[in-house]
């Protein structure tokens, strides 16, 4: 999956900006719901990503664990 990261350097940078905008969308308690929906879509296309290149069962396990605390 490293690989396929690597011959993209915009997906990765889209996915940090929106887990980085979500992480401060929940800093504040008027945007907190919309921080936690675009953290749970962002974490729901990893697991997603994990699953279909059959990602050591660790990495699906710490996606899915943070997916249950948002």
């Amino acid at each position: 999956m490293w690989a396929f990261y690597g011959q993209s350097t915009t997906y990765p940078i889209i996915i940090g900006i929106f887990k980085f905008i979500s992480v401060i969308l929940l800093f504040h308690q008027k945007t907190r719901i919309l921080g936690c929906l675009i953290g749970m879509v962002i974490l729901f296309n990893i697991i997603i990503q994990d699953i279909i290149y059959q990602i050591p069962i660790a990495a699906i396990n710490v996606a899915t664990l943070l997916q249950c605390l948002l």
